[in-house]
Formats: C-alpha cells, structure tokens, sequence
C-alpha cells in the first residue's frame, strides 16, 4: 500500500503544477518536492515540523495528521490512514431547508440537478444555438438575442424529450430520478441499453443524435415543377412522402402539448 498523506491543496502547489484540488499526495517524495519548493522558493526557513511551516508560516496548507516528519525523515500513521481512507468519496450536502419541507433524498437530486443546467450553459454557448457572439449593440437588441436564445432552447429541450426514443438517449430517466436513489450512481436502463448496443430503436428504426436527426427532416422539402419551354406557364407542386424514421418524428411531435388554436 502506497503511503497517503494528509495534504489539501494550496494556490502555490497548484500555479506549479505539483498537486490539484483535493488531491493527496501519497508518496515521500511528492511531499518532499512540495516541502523544498516551499523552503527554498519563497525562503521561508525550515521549522522543526512540516506541519508549524505550512500553518503557520504559509497558512495556505494543511497538513493531515496521517504524515509525521522527524529528523529529516517522513513516515506516515498507518491507523490515522486506515480511518481517513473510510471516508474517501463521502461528501455532505447541507441545506437551510426544513426536513418538513425538503427531505434529505430531494435535497441530494436537486443538487445533482445541477448538471442539467451546466448542459443548458454548454448548449447555449456550443455549436447548438451560438449564442456568442452577440453581433448586437443596442440596448433593446441584444436582450431580444438572449431571449431568442433561451427560447430556442426551450424548444429544443422539449423536442429532446419527445424524441427520446430515437434518440440515444435514456427515456426513462426523468421517471427513475424521482424512483432510484440518489446517492447511488446512475445505471442506465435495459432500453438505453439496447439501443447503444444494436443502434436501433424498439421500432426497428436507426438511433439518431439530435443533429443527424434535424439534417434527416431538413432533407424533406416540397419541390415546385414548370416546363423548361414555357417558364410562365404553369406549375406544380410536390412534397416527397416522409421516411419511416421522419413519420415517426412527426408523429412523436403530435405528443407535445401546445397551447392555442
């Protein structure tokens, strides 16, 4: 077993690349890298204990107390170590909620919700809806860009949902995130499954993303014909009879609720 020491991260070991957030260094030699560029590059000088130069003089590590250094040496508190790995992964989420009214499993899934905002921001900024740049200016302009933007993603979030079955995405997933435990990790369903493994849908038909999916029905136009000898006479028009997968499209897109005449 690899010695695991007690460090949290600090602006200086991160700027040079030593440690990240969070991350415990479990080798002597790591620690004595952190401990000499902290002696030597910012000229503090050596104190009897590691811990009193890091608290006191720099006051921006921590040091556990799973590591010991004495006469020049590291060693490492193997029962501190065994109880502190325990604990490894356990984060605590607290709220200002009364349990009457936000219960602990509710308080985990809207935190976890999180990430369907972090998702909104990616589409909003990503190839999706580019809503930068803003090529406007004036005041009333570029609120009206914003709003074009968040609507067109609320669109887009509906047809998401609707279309999830021939999509890869998981259709069950808004109905088992209020079933399963939050605190588990996620498992995918037996139907989300089956279509990243055959790249099918239930229906027989090719699993789209929602991009080859909209270039599929924007291949679908109507057609206007005329004589080639007479351009002024009369003309016509046809609509192509959709694909099996753009009649499934549509007829999924019956199923959104729309307000109005």
């Amino acid at each position: 077993m690899a010695p695991k020491f007690g460090f949290a991260s600090a602006n200086t070991a991160s700027s040079q690349g030593l440690v990240s957030p969070r991350h415990t260094l479990r080798t002597e030699t790591e620690v004595l890298r952190v401990y000499k560029l902290l002696t030597c590059a910012r000229g503090f000088a050596i104190q009897n204990t590691v811990a009193s130069l890091l608290r006191g003089s720099l006051d921006q590590f921590l040091l556990g107390e799973s590591s010991i250094y004495a006469d020049g040496i590291f060693s490492n508190d193997r029962e501190t170590i065994e109880q502190e790995a325990k604990l490894d992964g356990i984060y605590v989420i607290r709220t200002s909620e009364l349990a009457e009214q936000l219960s602990a499993a509710d308080t985990v899934r809207g935190y976890k919700s999180l990430a369907q905002v972090e998702r909104a921001f990616r589409s909003l900024k990503g190839l999706d809806l580019l809503i930068r740049p803003i090529r406007h200016r004036t005041e009333e302009r570029v609120p009206a860009h914003i709003f074009l933007c968040l609507l067109a993603y609320y669109v887009e979030w509906h047809l998401r949902r609707v279309w999830a079955s021939l999509l890869f995405e998981d259709e069950e997933l808004p109905q088992e995130r209020q079933r399963r435990d939050p605190v588990l990790p996620a498992r995918s369903s037996e139907s989300a499954k089956a279509k990243k493994l055959t790249h099918q849908t239930a229906d027989g038909l090719p699993v789209q993303s929602f991009a080859t999916l909209l270039s599929d029905l924007a291949s679908r136009a109507r057609v206007t014909y005329s004589l080639k000898t007479d351009e002024s006479g009369p003309t016509f028009q046809q609509v192509p009879p959709p694909t099996p997968l753009q009649a499934k499209a549509y007829e999924l897109l019956n199923l959104l609720p729309v307000a109005g005449n």
